[in-house]
């Protein structure tokens, strides 16, 4: 007799025609973000193209029958409105477009979160492969323009984008990108091929901040779950015969290493940090923490620098954290850390690590406007759903999985033959 086959049920991982169409989108966009056609503050091309896949992913939104916001969407959106609210006061005051302007920042990079998170919470690994695609394309590009087509700002080389500093930023926030989407496996030779690919960009940007994060990050790394034992063995080993043949042979090592130019530069800019004009903490701002505490509460608002003295001419902070600090005070910085602790409670611990290096790239540069921290940021919130554990979960609650379809109507379901049908021989009960 014959029996049906158990009914297929839609593959809650495959992509529908909505989020193929955001995927494109946010691919296009990715794959042009390291294209700086015009000074830095203007919107740029791959800019435009985010932003169009945000007006289709709120307009998903407003016909979807159902919409779940957790906690990271409202926190990074509350955020947004906030630093809105309190530039809009002092604009009324001061009259200052800057004021208007930078909230814009803080909306456009929240909502790059939400649309990178919502990509991976309703079709994971296709998510994962277009932020796959766009680091390897980004990379060679940037290689490419390296070995052929150099860039550069004094000695420093700028590649695709507008200053060399960028280039340390995006160097840096794409290895975190990296080991995040890969958090739930284990490195390829590719990968480690990318790893190194962007330390030597790292080295050629001549970022202080960037060369100290990326040491960092690669002391960290052999820690990390993207690396199986034996990556381990081969790190450790080959460490271990360094740190040896450097205290036996410290001048050797010196010596071949001033022979390979950015190697030498690197070291050279690492042992200039602390006697150049800008590195001390009221060239970067620090001191305006200390002269007006009056705004550390509420904030000043992120705008109107003629209100300070501190620097010897209006700009801003050159850090991250002192700008949101002194700029939305003890609120504002509440928000972020709420906001980076919501995002961390939900994903692998390793993130913090990747957080600390990010944070502390920004504790000398004004980093928080980069919309790399926030697509790496939103990469890391969104690979909870390519763990393994996690994989019979409904993404976004609005796709049930196989294991949890309910059949509407039990009694339809085909009944097994029984055993007389398989055993003629054998009565029927």
């Amino acid at each position: 007799m014959y029996v049906s086959p158990p009914p297929a049920y839609p593959d809650p991982s495959a992509p529908s025609g909505q989020i193929r169409l955001l995927g494109r989108i946010v691919l296009v966009a990715l794959l042009l973000s390291p294209l700086y056609l015009w000074r830095s503050g203007y919107p740029q091309l791959s800019g435009m193209v985010l932003f169009c896949g945000m007006i289709v992913m709120v307009v998903q939104f407003m016909f979807a029958t159902r919409i779940r916001l957790d906690s990271a969407y409202v926190l990074v959106l509350g955020l947004g409105l906030l630093t809105t609210i309190i530039n809009l006061v002092y604009y009324l005051f001061y009259y200052d477009p800057r004021l208007f302007f930078s909230s814009l920042y803080y909306i456009y990079n929240a909502l790059a979160f939400i649309l990178v998170a919502h990509l991976f919470a309703r079709a994971p690994d296709y998510a994962a492969k277009i932020v796959y695609t766009y680091i390897v394309f980004a990379l060679t590009l940037e290689m490419a323009c390296a070995l052929f087509f150099p860039q550069y700002s004094g000695y420093r080389f700028v590649g695709t984008f507008n200053n060399p500093n960028q280039l340390g930023f995006w160097a840096l926030f794409t290895c975190c990108t990296l080991v995040m989407l890969k958090i739930h496996g284990k490195f390829t030779w590719l990968d480690y091929l990318l790893i190194a690919a962007m330390m030597y960009l790292q080295s050629l940007s001549l970022s202080k901040a960037g060369l100290v994060c990326s040491i960092l990050f690669l002391m960290a790394l052999p820690f990390s779950p993207v690396m199986g034992k034996a990556s381990r063995v081969l790190v450790g080993v080959f460490s271990a015969l360094l740190i040896i043949f450097a205290v036996f042979s410290f001048s050797a090592v010196k010596e071949k290493a001033g022979a390979m130019e950015a190697i030498s530069r690197s070291l050279d800019r690492l042992e200039n940090i602390g006697h150049e004009g800008d590195d001390n903490a009221r060239a970067r701002g620090y001191y305006r923490l200390l002269e007006y505490p009056q705004y550390l509460v509420l904030g000043a608002g992120e705008g109107a620098y003629f209100r300070f003295h501190d620097m010897g001419k209006p700009e801003e902070i050159h850090s991250s954290l002192g700008n949101i600090l002194f700029s939305y005070g003890l609120i504002g910085a509440g928000f972020f850390m709420l906001f980076f602790y919501s995002v961390a409670r939900q994903t692998h611990r390793y993130f913090l690590v990747l957080l600390f290096l990010v944070l502390l790239n920004g504790v000398t540069h004004q980093n928080i406007r980069f919309t790399h921290m926030w697509i790496f940021v939103g990469t890391a919130y969104g690979v909870r759903h390519l763990d393994p554990r996690r994989r019979n979960a409904a993404p976004d609650g609005m796709m049930p999985s196989p294991e949890r379809h309910l059949d509407p109507d039990p009694h339809s379901r085909p009944q097994p033959a029984s055993h007389a049908m398989d055993n003629p021989d054998m009565p029927a009960p």
